[in-house]
């Protein structure tokens, strides 16, 4: 049985959500934004009430405020604070004034009117007060005091209030109306048809879905969007209709040709079985061949071209490359291996044997088979078979970014153009050139690790050594002393250094030149890498004629017998020094330390006894000193 039509995720919610009419949201809606305009007009008016209300009051305090001001001046002139709160007492009793502040040059303040408390009172500071000041009768420009006088709250607060409530209620009234109105005639021109539309597409089933909607309306010369929604749904019913008709049309055909279905999908089944076979194959070739290091490179190509004989039954398959003059294809693999076709074992495959001939897919430029493929006129196909030693042969071409590098033979095997396993020949052709240009950049690679490991080599030793005389340099003995020195601590074994320097050398240098001067720094050398050569014993090229040996595990008795050697075995080279004022030959100075272990904690104080026991050496010169 055929799987039941699943309903979407959301289908069920939206069944059980209660039903609401869109008219009552409508004027809902209506209502609400009636009210808030009616709100926003309410509050305008009041705001020009209110501000109505005060200007009258402005102008009854300005009107007290002419009128018993000068009397309040003359009686403040007199000092008459009678007289003055009698003035006051006057403003205060006006109906719009409610409160008035005199207040002295002296800070003194004399109030008159209502009494209001502190919220009152502020209101009126920032809404409703004016601020007078009281000249002196006498002299205009001095000032008697500052009266402040306060409009009547409560009153202003009354009149406010009955004008507000007769506005709201005008504006209610007015907004109910017209909601009201709105109401019906949304209900009347959209409401009612939407329901009607509704219960039609309800009763919709696919046996009569050719029932015409229609709406109840009077007759006009005009269309709205009720009537575009009604035509178009009575299009899409028809449309539906002749739909389901060609689907029942569509469903015989294809009932009757199932069956033919059938047998195609066993063919194609087979063909993709086929296919995924030899995508494994060529995944498990690929996988080896990726894995393996770069000097195996020519193996796995051979391996692979081994799986290409095995999955096409052919009994060999050959890789050929172009050569460098790009004019013959030469055989760079094959399986199994070629016994010997000439002197050198090689296939030669002139490129005017192959023309250009377009298969229509990429990778397959050059297709040739001496099956049907036409070209025994030109007498290739013979010649490829003399060439190839076989009865039959097909030739894909390898290419690499459209560019031909190479082809892909398999002998003994002729396979027709448009058949299955020429196309995956033709795959293959792409692995081929995969692997092709794998193996390229595994040789490079090999050959760029080799000149790698040369370059660092030669690094290596210019980092580590000095270029003229082949001893360690200054970079290595300091990293050998660090590692003898903290062993020597923390094993309490002995350890010596020697510092050693040739006498006079600038003068031998000034004699005899500084080429014959690199001779004599050799000679040194060789004598110092032949005197302490075991093992752990480092002599080394400080800089310039400085030199110095590090001695592990030496005694002082050892290292000054050493030193001493070393210093006759130079004497015996015999090296020529004219300008030398102690002797007729080369001759160094050597000072010797040894390592306490209570008084030397770092490597650097040991250096520096040896160099104060070479300084010594060389006031004597020829010499060996000993650091006590």
């Amino acid at each position: 049985m055929p799987p039941a039509h699943k309903q979407p995720a959301y289908s069920s919610t939206r069944q059980h959500r209660p039903f609401q009419p869109l008219r009552e949201r409508i004027v809902a809606w209506q209502i609400f934004y009636c009210l808030m305009t009616g709100l926003g007009v309410a509050s305008a008016q009041l705001i020009f009430h209110f501000l109505d209300k005060r200007e009258h009051a402005f102008e009854i305090i300005n009107s007290a405020a002419q009128t018993h001001v000068p009397p309040l001046a003359k009686s403040l002139t007199k000092q008459d604070m009678a007289g003055a709160r009698q003035q006051l007492e006057a403003i205060g009793r006006f109906p719009t004034i409610g409160y008035v502040i005199l207040t002295l040059p002296t800070g003194e303040k004399i109030k008159a009117g209502r009494q209001s408390d502190r919220w009152g009172q502020l209101l009126l500071d920032k809404f409703s007060s004016v601020a007078l000041a009281v000249p002196d009768p006498e002299q205009s420009s001095r000032s008697l005091g500052h009266l402040r006088i306060y409009a009547n709250r409560a009153e202003l607060r009354n009149e406010v209030a009955v004008d507000a409530l007769l506005i709201i209620a005008s504006q209610a009234i007015g907004i109910l109306i017209l909601a009201l109105l709105m109401a019906r005639l949304s209900n009347r021109l959209v409401g009612r048809h939407l329901t009607h539309i509704a219960k039609h597409i309800s009763g919709l089933n696919p046996i009569a879905l050719d029932q015409k909607l229609e709406l109840a309306r009077r007759p006009r010369t005009v269309e709205d969007e009720l009537d575009q929604l009604c035509n178009a749904f009575n299009r899409l019913n028809s449309r539906l209709v002749s739909y389901i008709d060609s689907h029942r049309l569509l469903e015989e055909e294809l009932r009757s040709h199932r069956d033919g279905l059938t047998v195609l999908v066993a063919e194609r089944t087979s063909s993709l079985e086929r296919l995924k076979e030899f995508h494994s194959l060529i995944i498990a070739m690929l996988t080896r061949f990726m894995n393996l290091p770069p000097e195996k490179a020519n193996d796995a190509v051979e391996h692979g071209l081994s799986a290409f004989c095995d999955y096409f039954d052919a009994p060999r398959c050959i890789l050929f490359t172009l050569d460098e003059t790009g004019q013959r294809f030469c055989t760079a693999n094959t399986w199994p291996p070629l016994s010997c076709t000439d002197a050198a074992g090689t296939i030669w495959l002139p490129s005017e044997f192959l023309p250009r001939q377009s298969t229509g897919s990429p990778g397959a430029r050059i297709w040739l088979s001496n099956t049907g493929s036409g070209l025994d006129d030109y007498g290739v196909t013979t010649c490829l078979l003399k060439l190839l030693d076989t009865r039959a042969f097909t030739i894909v071409s390898i290419e690499i970014q459209d560019r031909i590098v190479g082809l892909l033979c398999l002998v003994g095997q002729a396979l027709m153009r448009d058949s299955d396993n020429a196309k995956l020949l033709e795959l293959a052709a792409r692995v081929a050139a995969n692997m092709l240009d794998h193996k390229i950049a595994q040789i490079r690679l090999l050959e760029t690790q080799q000149a790698l490991e040369t370059v660092n080599s030669e690094l290596n030793q210019l980092s580590q050594f000095d270029p003229l005389t082949g001893l360690a340099n200054r970079r290595r003995f300091d990293e050998i002393k660090a590692l003898e020195f903290s062993r020597a601590l923390r094993a309490e074994l002995p350890l010596a250094v020697m510092m050693c320097d040739i006498d006079h050398f600038k003068l031998y240098n000034d004699t005899y030149g500084h080429a014959q001067g690199d001779r004599c720094l050799k000679s040194l050398a060789d004598c110092l890498a032949t005197l302490f050569a075991r093992a752990g014993e480092l002599p080394a090229r400080l800089g310039g004629e400085e030199f110095a040996v590090l001695l592990p595990g030496a005694t002082a008795e050892f290292a000054l017998s050493q030193a001493e050697r070393l210093r006759q075995a130079v004497w015996d080279l015999a090296l020529p020094h004219a300008g030398s004022p102690i002797a007729d030959r080369v001759t160094i100075s050597i000072g010797v330390a040894c390592l306490r272990h209570d008084q030397h904690l770092e490597f650097d104080s040991l250096l520096q006894v040896a160099d104060e026991a070479l300084y010594v050496a060389k006031t004597h010169r020829n010499f060996v000193s000993f650091a006590q």
